[in-house]
């Protein structure tokens, strides 16, 4: 016979401390229905493992990527596009600096053999012409093979340079109306088609 207002609690597997299962099974002692209620009220009913021994499932990564589309996908797409922009930005800068460069050494080229060429012009003068300016106008003076020729209104000639036609211009003239025996001898050669761009070189020559 059962005592009357007297509760029997079956048997549980308790947990430990650590959350691990007892190896044995011991049932509760019998209470009665009026402590059992007050036990539950204050939370002591049995050994009940604390609320912080509970396994609890962890919050996924947000720095994780995968295939649905997670913030860490995002910004990997993002630093994809910036960073095809920005080999876009060095390849264009690149190419054009590379335009460039071909560009001004194809200048340099052309100057420095119309450089050559005046040089050239200076050293003939000086060792074969012979028609000196007699007046204090300055004299245009023309080539052809070994023959000089002196024009007195402006006269010039070309060259090739490189594969470019480009105009050389000779020039005599009295350094001063008393000093009729030296004469100051001028030669331009252009190095670009704007004719604004050539060497000019200067000399004296005492005759």
């Amino acid at each position: 016979m059962k005592a009357a207002g007297t509760a029997v609690v079956p048997a549980i597997r308790t947990l430990g401390a650590g959350g691990g299962k007892v190896s044995s099974t011991q049932p509760f002692p019998p209470y009665s229905s009026s402590c059992l209620a007050h036990s539950c009220r204050a939370g002591r009913v049995g050994d009940l493992p604390a609320a912080s021994t509970l396994s609890r499932t962890a919050a996924p990564d947000r720095g994780k990527s995968d295939l649905t589309g997670s913030p860490r996908s995002g910004g990997s797409l993002v630093e994809i596009m910036v960073s095809v922009l920005i080999l876009m930005i060095v390849a264009v800068a690149g190419a054009r600096y590379l335009f460039t460069s071909d560009a001004v050494l194809a200048i340099q080229r052309n100057r420095r053999a119309a450089l050559e060429t005046a040089n050239g012009r200076l050293e003939d003068l000086k060792a074969t012409f012979t028609s000196w300016p007699v007046d204090a106008n300055p004299d245009y003076i023309t080539k052809n093979g070994t023959s000089w020729a002196t024009w007195g209104t402006y006269t010039n000639q070309y060259v090739t340079n490189n594969g470019v036609r480009m105009s050389l211009l000779t020039t005599l003239q009295w350094l001063d109306a008393s000093s009729s025996n030296c004469v100051k001898a001028t030669v331009s050669v252009a190095y670009r088609t704007n004719q604004s761009d050539q060497v000019v070189l200067q000399t004296l020559i005492s005759h």
